[in-house]
């Protein structure tokens, strides 16, 4: 390690300096740590990931992304206990950044978690439009080019349907053990009077679910088909086209023959 100054990251790298890197880890300049991080990762040692499991704690938000990216390049499962709190961090990115990882890893003890994490994402949403319900009805409802430009552009900053985004497609990683879980908050999704949350999970469930392509989704889907938003029963008949079987294709005739 030079005495003055950071580390050089992409010469400890180029020489697979393991030891050099987790000094950087905890060196005193956060960008340094950043660096330190994201390299361990990408080489891969096995003796990295409890200094990464505790620079999840870092104090600079990027430090702790970093170390999130590369404890699922390391692929390691005892990460994931680590992982599961970020998923409810104040920071959207961060909590993105935790699904992602969670999804790589693969480990089952992150689907309730995440299913959870895409009903609570949801249901921020819902609590902002339920904040501003007068102002965006005065300027011309809820619309991509209606309610004014400040509310529009603090409803994007929320992030919350890119995180619930990205927990699906971890779901959808994870594959079967999901699929339990999912079907489960489906049926509360469904029978839920909550217009945006019902809506917008049924729907990213469904295409979970057609991911996975599991018989056990079957029952919940063909309720979905009843379902009073558009949105959600075309990702339960996507879905239940995907699964197949005669339960399922009978289903989706009976709801095609209505749609006409």
């Amino acid at each position: 390690m030079p005495l003055f100054g950071p580390p050089n990251i992409e010469k400890l790298r180029e020489k697979r300096d393991v030891d050099g890197l987790l000094k950087a880890l905890v060196h005193k300049d956060a960008e340094t740590r950043r660096k330190a991080a994201v390299a361990l990762g990408d080489l891969g040692d096995a003796q990295a990931v409890e200094p990464l499991i505790a620079a999840l704690k870092d104090e600079d938000e990027r430090v702790r992304m970093a170390a999130a990216y590369a404890l699922g390049k390391l692929g390691d499962s005892r990460a994931v206990e680590h992982l599961l709190p970020a998923l409810k961090h104040r920071d959207w990115f961060v909590r993105q950044e935790a699904a992602v990882v969670l999804g790589e890893l693969g480990d089952p003890r992150a689907v309730r978690p995440l299913v959870v994490a895409i009903r609570d994402e949801y249901k921020e949403r819902g609590k902002f439009l339920a904040k501003y319900q007068s102002e965006i009805e005065r300027t011309g409802g809820w619309t991509p080019l209606g309610g004014s430009e400040g509310i529009r552009r603090r409803f994007d900053e929320i992030k919350s349907a890119d995180v619930a985004a990205t927990a699906a497609r971890a779901l959808a990683k994870i594959g079967p053990p999901a699929v339990e879980p999912l079907v489960a908050s489906l049926r509360a999704t469904v029978k839920s009077q909550h217009g945006l949350v019902r809506d917008a999970v049924g729907h990213i469930l469904g295409e979970v679910l057609r991911e996975i392509g599991d018989s056990r989704a079957v029952e919940p889907l063909i309720a979905a088909l009843k379902d009073k938003d558009s949105d959600v029963r075309g990702a339960a008949a996507a879905a239940l086209d995907r699964i197949g079987g005669p339960e399922a294709q009978r289903a989706l005739a009976e709801y095609l023959a209505r749609q006409k």
